[in-house]
C-alpha cells in the first residue's frame, strides 16, 4: 500500500511541478510582447517549448496516476 501512496504523492507533486513550469512558460512568451524586451522571439521560443515540455510532464503524471489506481481498483473488485 505505501508504494501506491507515494506514486500518488509523487505523480501530484509531478503535476504541480508542471503547472508552475506551465505558468512561467505563458510568463515567457507574454513578456516577449513587451517592446523593451531583447530576443524577444527567442524567448517567444522558448516559452512555447517550455509549456509543451509542461504538458507532456503534465500527460506522464497523470498516467502514474492511473497506473497506481489501476491496482486499487481491482483489489476492490477481487474482494466485494
Amino acid at each position: 500500500m505505501q508504494i501506491n501512496s507515494s506514486a500518488f504523492s509523487n505523480s501530484l507533486t509531478g503535476l504541480q511541478r508542471s503547472q508552475s513550469n506551465l505558468d512561467n512558460a505563458s510568463s515567457k512568451v507574454a513578456n516577449a510582447a513587451n517592446p523593451d524586451t531583447t530576443n524577444s522571439s527567442k524567448n517567444i521560443q522558448d516559452g512555447l517549448i517550455e509549456a509543451t515540455t509542461s504538458e507532456l510532464e503534465a500527460q506522464a503524471n497523470v498516467k502514474v496516476l492511473e497506473a497506481a489506481n489501476n491496482p486499487i481498483g481491482s483489489l476492490i473488485d477481487i474482494t466485494v
